[in-house]
C-alpha cells in the first residue's frame, strides 16, 4: 500500500460517473484511495440503472447519487461543495474515463507548490492528457518546458485550490457537459489566474467516441447528442468578450465544417443533422442546460 504524504492528504478527488462500468470505477478509485483524503463520487445514473454498493469497502469514499443526469458542472459544483464542507483545501477532478498512474496526487500538487513558488496566481495545473488508444496527445506540446501555460485544459487530473475556486466561482451549469472545463479556464483568467499544464505527468484519456484524421486534422467523434450539446455550447461562447479570439476563429471554422463531415464520414447522419437544428433553435430561443 502506498503512503500518502501530508500534501496529499489535503487532496479531495471529486469523480462524476455515468453508467459506469462499476468494476473498473471501483478498481481504480481504491487505487486512489490510498493517495488522498477524500473520494466524492457523485453519479449521474437514472434512479435504479446502477448498483455501486461494490465500492463501499472503500473507507474514505463519499458517493453522492443524483439520481438523474444533472450534467457534468452540476455534479462537480456538488462535488466541490461536500468536500469544501468537509475542509479540504485541494481538488483533483476525475471522470470515468481517465486512468490516473500510480503516485499522480503526490506529482501533481508537488508540481503546483513548485509553481506556485515561481507564479503567484495559478489558478490549476493538469497533466498531459494522451489518446488510451494511441498514446497520441490530445495536445500542441512544448517539448522544451516542463511547466507550460495554456488557455484551457480539460477538468479530469486538473489540480484547483480552494482560494481559486471560490474567487472564480462554481462550474457554469447551463452548459450542462461540454465546453464547462474550457468556460471555467477562460473565466479563471479573467480574474488574473493562469492555467498551467505539467507536461511530464502523463495521463490517458478517451475522449468521445475516438476521433479520424481528414486533411491533416484530427476530427472527434461523439455521439450525436453531444454534437447538440458541442454545437449550442459553442455558439453562446462565441458571444462572450473573455473566450479567446483564436478559439472563436477556429469554432466558427469548425462549426461550418461539421455538418458535411456528418454527411460524408460518421453514421447516424440523420439523428446528427436533427440535433444540429436543434441545438441552432435552442440557442436562437435561450434555451440551457439539459435537452
Amino acid at each position: 500500500m502506498q503512503k500518502r504524504s501530508n500534501l496529499s492528504k489535503e487532496i479531495a478527488l471529486i469523480a462524476v460517473s455515468y453508467f459506469p462500468n462499476v468494476f473498473m470505477l471501483g478498481s481504480n478509485l481504491k487505487r486512489y484511495s490510498d493517495e488522498v483524503g477524500l473520494i466524492v463520487l457523485v453519479d449521474n445514473t437514472e434512479r435504479d440503472k446502477v448498483n455501486l454498493d461494490l465500492l463501499t469497502e472503500i473507507n474514505n469514499l463519499k458517493v453522492i447519487y443524483n439520481n438523474e443526469n444533472l450534467g457534468i458542472a452540476k455534479a462537480q459544483n456538488i462535488g466541490y461543495e461536500y468536500a469544501i464542507r468537509q475542509g479540504y483545501k485541494f481538488f483533483v477532478e476525475l471522470d470515468q474515463d481517465t486512468d490516473l498512474p500510480d503516485g499522480y496526487f503526490d506529482k501533481i500538487i508537488n508540481s503546483y507548490i513548485s509553481l506556485k513558488k515561481i507564479y503567484q496566481n495559478v489558478g490549476a495545473i493538469s497533466p498531459l492528457p494522451i489518446d488510451k488508444d494511441t498514446n497520441e496527445s490530445y495536445s500542441n506540446l512544448n517539448i522544451f518546458h516542463s511547466f507550460e501555460q495554456v488557455e484551457a485544459v480539460q477538468s479530469s487530473g486538473m489540480l484547483v485550490e480552494k482560494s481559486v475556486y471560490v474567487s472564480v466561482g462554481p462550474k457554469e451549469e447551463d452548459l450542462f457537459i461540454d465546453l464547462v472545463d474550457w468556460e471555467w479556464c477562460w473565466r479563471a483568467k479573467t480574474k488574473g489566474f493562469g492555467i498551467y499544464r505539467d507536461n511530464t505527468i502523463v495521463v490517458k484519456h478517451k475522449l468521445g467516441d475516438g476521433y479520424f484524421k481528414y486533411l491533416g486534422f484530427r476530427v472527434g467523434i461523439a455521439s450525436p447528442i453531444r454534437n447538440y450539446y458541442q454545437l449550442r455550447n459553442a455558439l453562446y461562447l462565441l458571444g462572450r468578450n473573455y473566450v479567446p479570439i483564436k478559439w472563436k476563429i477556429k469554432r466558427i471554422f469548425i462549426i461550418l465544417l461539421k455538418p458535411i463531415i456528418y454527411l460524408i464520414f460518421l453514421s447516424q447522419k440523420l439523428l446528427r443533422i436533427k440535433y444540429t437544428y436543434m441545438a441552432l433553435h435552442d440557442y436562437f430561443i435561450g434555451k440551457v442546460g439539459k435537452i
